[in-house]
C-alpha cells in the first residue's frame, strides 16, 4: 500500500500524473502523483524539463527499448522518485539512505567545473546530477532513461576530469577513493575532485 499525505494527495486520476505545486519554496515546483493520487514527491520545473529532455532522447535508444521497456514520462518520473526513496532497495541487501543524496551547490562546483574542465559526475542520480554537466552516473540501471550511465564502478575515471560524491558510508568513501587512485594510475592525465565529510 502506498503511504498516505492527505494534505498532499489529489484526487485519483487512474494515471500517473505530474501537477504545479505550491511548495513555499523558491522557484517553480511540481508534484508527482500516483494513479490512486498519491503524492510520491516534488521536482523544480528546470530539472523536470531536463528530464524530459533526456527521456525523449534516449527512451528511443534501442538498448534502452529492449532492456528498459519504457513507461509514459509521469510514470518513468514517479518510479525514480520511489528509487530514491529512505530505505528503497539499491539492489542486493542496501537501502537508500536520503541523508547520502544531496547536490553540491552549484554556487560551489561551477567554479571547480569551469577551472578543472569537469566533464563526468560520478555518484549522482537523476533527481539531483549537476544539470551543467555533461554526464552522470547513478546507482539504478534503469536510471539511463534519464541520461546517466549506470554504476559509477562501471568504467575508469582515466583521462576525464571527474567530480565524484559518494555516499558518506566509510565503506563507500573508501572504494571510491581507491577506484580514483586505481583510475589516475596510468599514462592519460586524470583528475578526480571528490566530496567527502
Amino acid at each position: 500500500t502506498e503511504e498516505t499525505r492527505p494534505d498532499y494527495d489529489i484526487e485519483p486520476t487512474e494515471k500517473w500524473t505530474i501537477a504545479e505545486r505550491n511548495t513555499g519554496q523558491e522557484g517553480e515546483w511540481v508534484g508527482v502523483y500516483s494513479p490512486a493520487g498519491r503524492w510520491q514527491g516534488d521536482i523544480e520545473r528546470s530539472r523536470l524539463d531536463r528530464l524530459y529532455s533526456e527521456y525523449s532522447r534516449c527512451s528511443k535508444r534501442e538498448d534502452i527499448i529492449r532492456d528498459l521497456k519504457p513507461k509514459d514520462f509521469p510514470q518513468e518520473v514517479g518510479m525514480c522518485l520511489r528509487r530514491y526513496r529512505t530505505r528503497a532497495s539499491q539492489g542486493g541487501s542496501r537501502k537508500v539512505k536520503m541523508r547520502n543524496h544531496w547536490a553540491t551547490q552549484s554556487r560551489f562546483l561551477s567554479p571547480l567545473r569551469h577551472k578543472y574542465q569537469i566533464t563526468q559526475e560520478r555518484f549522482a542520480s537523476p533527481l539531483n546530477f549537476d544539470m551543467a554537466g555533461r554526464e552522470y552516473w547513478s546507482a539504478h540501471d534503469r536510471d539511463r532513461i534519464f541520461g546517466a550511465h549506470h554504476d559509477a564502478y562501471s568504467s575508469r575515471f582515466s583521462g576525464n576530469s571527474v567530480y565524484m560524491n559518494p555516499e558518506y558510508e566509510s565503506a563507500d568513501l573508501l572504494k571510491s577513493l581507491k577506484w580514483a587512485v586505481w583510475s589516475s594510475e596510468c599514462n592519460e592525465p586524470t583528475c578526480t575532485i571528490a566530496i567527502f565529510p
